[in-house]
C-alpha cells in the first residue's frame, strides 16, 4: 500500500489541488511515497510536466519534462530546495504562476 502523506504535504506546498487545477490547469496527479508529479498547460520553454521528490536531507528534487506522448525529456532539475522555495522555484522554471 503506497503512503501518500507526503505527495499531499507537497500538494499543499503548493497551493492545493484546487488551486493548482484552476491556476495552472494542473491534472493526471500521481501521489508515491515520496513524490508528486503531475501536468499542466504548456509553459516556458515547453514545460508540461513537473515531478517534485522529497530527498534524504529534507529538501526536495523538483524536475520539469516538455514534450508529448514518448517524446517526453527532462529539460531542468533544481536540487536541495526547501520547502518554503518550492512554489518559488516552480513559478520561476515555468512561468506560470500558482497564486494571485
Amino acid at each position: 500500500m503506497n503512503d501518500t502523506t507526503t505527495a499531499k504535504t507537497i500538494l499543499e506546498q503548493l497551493g492545493g489541488t484546487r488551486r493548482l487545477m484552476a491556476m495552472i490547469g494542473a491534472s493526471d496527479f500521481v501521489f508515491g511515497d515520496r513524490s508528486l508529479q503531475f501536468s499542466f498547460g504548456k509553459a516556458a520553454k515547453g514545460i508540461r510536466k513537473a515531478r517534485i521528490e522529497l530527498d534524504a536531507s529534507d529538501t526536495y528534487t523538483v524536475r520539469f519534462y516538455a514534450g508529448r506522448g514518448l517524446s517526453i525529456r527532462e529539460v531542468e532539475t533544481c536540487e536541495g530546495v526547501y520547502d518554503d522555495a518550492l512554489k518559488r522555484t516552480f513559478e520561476s522554471v515555468t512561468g506560470l504562476y500558482l497564486s494571485l
